[in-house]
């Protein structure tokens, strides 16, 4: 247990140097874009991101479970391939789909952001990719080094390009070059070494056959998960216009700095000893238990400091016409509380190739998200009812895990 904490306190380290970049940036953002402007390309970001889970299948999920050396050098290959051919499909099928008056109504008006979405989606699942590789791997201090590259170069690209020209175009260039640079950087710290024998399609076909419950299962949920994550600034533009949206934009990117510090730092060390664990004796349910109680601590350490410092925050890092940004956080409390705890946790159904269950939760969550955001009629009742409905369903997702951590089907 002690190699598990040193590991998880070397990802942390790392994390919270990335983590921090992107908050440190945000204060130059907020001064330098309008909230419209950030709320436009929060509304692009949450269609990229949807479709950065969509063009891999969900299968660099398996690389935690994959056997070490060359079978794992294998499915990074495959994986890569996969998430190359599916990008240029889903590329074409948008392209042809625009030219639709009924579909292009929910793209982006700009021709330039439309064209950017795919890009910039196959930048960033490639980046994922190579990190859920060397975390699979063990190898964190590459995986800090990866994470640290894309925080630095996406903040300077967007800066940089916005004291030019601050509209939400420049966010997005900024987003698409800096993606693509930091993955350059991530080969050249995990070179993947290509033998002939992954060009042949029954090479596809086996790993196809053997981890075929991650399209059917883990994609959909992903997805899912995905679009009830996103779903919120998509909804709050178009029912409350793209101030709001904003404001929700920035209070979900500062509340959602403490979550990815804290839950990729353990994630990342938890899937890899979970599975040891399950391998040697059937379960980690001690594992399980002891990572449970340290990110409930956490939880009431971010809830204690929003309460009592959130405005003051908001009016001095980012200026006084971001405080309504201040009381959303305090609505959103719930759920980033609960996610703090659920998130790392969750990755149980993966370990034990249970993923049918994440698949019904992540159905039952889309239909709670999407009745929460459209059943009130203000954004203040809306964000507030949206915030409780997923708090109860984290609730019941650390049930699930935690009955899955103890080897029970």
């Amino acid at each position: 247990m002690s190699n598990f904490w040193k590991n998880v306190s070397s990802v942390f380290a790392g994390t919270l140097v990335a983590q921090s970049i992107p908050i440190i940036g945000s204060l130059f953002i907020a001064r330098i874009f309008a909230p419209s402007e950030f709320g436009e390309f929060s509304t692009w970001l949450a269609i990229v991101t949807f479709v950065s889970i969509v063009v891999t299948l969900r299968f660099e999920a398996m690389l935690a479970i994959a056997a070490d050396g060359m079978d794992r050098v294998k499915a990074v290959f495959i994986i890569f391939a996969v998430t190359i051919m599916t990008a240029v499909l889903i590329f074409i099928c948008m392209i042809a789909a625009s030219f639709f008056p009924s579909i292009r109504h929910y793209f982006p008006g700009s021709a330039a952001l439309l064209l950017m979405i795919v890009p910039a989606a196959l930048c960033l699942a490639l980046n994922q990719i190579w990190q859920t590789w060397a975390a699979a791997e063990g190898l964190y201090s590459k995986l800090n080094a990866m994470r640290l590259v894309q925080a630095s170069t996406l903040v300077l690209a967007q800066i940089g390009i916005g004291f030019k020209y601050p509209a939400a175009i420049s966010l997005v260039v900024g987003f698409v070059a800096a993606t693509g640079i930091a993955f350059l950087c991530s080969i050249k710290l995990m070179p993947s070494c290509i033998d002939t024998q992954f060009f042949r399609v029954i090479e596809f076909k086996k790993f196809f056959s053997r981890y075929k419950s991650f399209p059917l299962y883990a994609l959909p949920a992903d997805a899912i998960n995905t679009a009830a994550g996103q779903l919120p600034v998509l909804v709050i533009s178009y029912r409350f216009g793209h101030e709001v949206a904003g404001y929700l934009a920035l209070t979900m990117r500062v509340l959602g700095a403490p979550i990815g510090l804290v839950g990729k730092a353990v994630l990342d060390v938890f899937k890899r000893y979970a599975i040891q664990s399950i391998q040697k004796t059937g379960n980690c349910q001690s594992l399980y238990i002891k990572t449970l109680m340290s990110l409930l601590l956490a939880s009431i350490f971010l809830v204690a400091g929003t309460v009592f410092l959130a405005e003051d925050i908001f009016r001095v890092a980012f200026g006084a016409e971001w405080i309504p940004a201040s009381r959303m956080a305090i609505w959103l409390l719930p759920m980033f509380a609960m996610r703090m705890i659920a998130s790392p946790l969750s990755y149980m159904a993966y370990l034990v190739e249970r993923q049918h269950i994440d698949l019904i939760w992540q159905a039952a969550l889309m239909l709670v998200t999407v009745a929460t955001l459209y059943v009130f009629h203000s954004y203040e009742s809306t964000l507030i009812g949206y915030s409780a409905a997923y708090a109860a369903m984290y609730i019941l997702y650390i049930l699930i895990s935690y009955k899955l951590s103890k080897g029970e089907k």
